[in-house]
């Protein structure tokens, strides 16, 4: 279920954009934004992945949302930066421009509790349903810009099925990313805590005191950026 839903056709000259959250979030999380009117904005919905899918596979299954008869640039958020990637290397021809918020291009981007389950798989072991309450329970003490706003990124993890927990983790541990043929736009926070910047290889726009979930809680600032980028 897509909750930002846009009804406008593409104008000419509108410069159309698609939009994909993180895994703790849905399409709400981009509703602070303020969109450039040069830009026509299209939220990518995705639930479960399938059973042991790939990244890259589950990736595909999200073209039939996008409309490839013309190009388009990609906004993706943490895990949807990483679905960006894997749209992007199966249509690099169409992509006019692909950003990164809070996100990784790069496994030596992950931290190492993600990196070391490629060999020990310890999600796995894990109900789903444990799974589910511990997000709701570690969100707010790993990145502490939740707290303001608890209520609003609660109701997005209540959304997801217990199984949608063990399985985008199994996506980010077992991603296996191939280098871009198109330039990557980076945005990330000083202070985010989940994918921390230490480990980015590069950033093309650090927001200072910026969390992992900055494009809702400090969405002026991200505004600003992608006006300059998507202009």
């Amino acid at each position: 279920m897509c909750f930002l839903t846009l009804f406008s056709i593409s104008l000419k000259g509108q410069h159309i954009v698609y939009f994909i959250h993180g895994q703790g979030a849905d399409e709400r999380q981009f509703s602070k934004l303020l969109i450039p009117e040069n830009v026509k904005a299209s939220y990518i919905c995705y639930q479960n992945p399938l059973k042991n899918e790939t990244m890259s596979a589950f990736a595909s299954r999200l073209v039939s949302q996008m409309d490839t008869t013309e190009k388009f640039s990609i906004v993706g958020v943490s895990l949807g930066g990483m679905l960006a990637i894997e749209i992007t290397n199966l249509m690099p021809q169409k992509i006019n421009k692909l950003v990164l918020i809070s996100s990784a291009e790069s496994r030596k981007e992950l931290p190492l509790k993600y990196r070391f389950q490629k060999y020990v798989k310890l999600y796995k072991a894990i109900p789903p349903g444990l799974l589910k309450r511990g997000a709701k329970t570690l969100q707010a003490i790993i990145e502490k810009e939740v707290k303001s706003e608890k209520k609003f990124f609660r109701r997005m993890l209540e959304a997801k099925e217990p199984i949608y927990f063990k399985r985008t983790i199994g996506l980010i541990i077992n991603w296996k990313p191939a280098k871009t043929k198109v330039p990557i736009i980076r945005i990330h926070g000083s202070l985010d805590n989940t994918l921390p910047i230490k480990l980015s290889l590069r950033t093309d726009f650090e927001i200072t005191n910026g969390g992992h979930m900055m494009v809702y809680t400090q969405a002026d600032e991200v505004s600003k950026i992608l006006s300059l980028i998507l202009k």
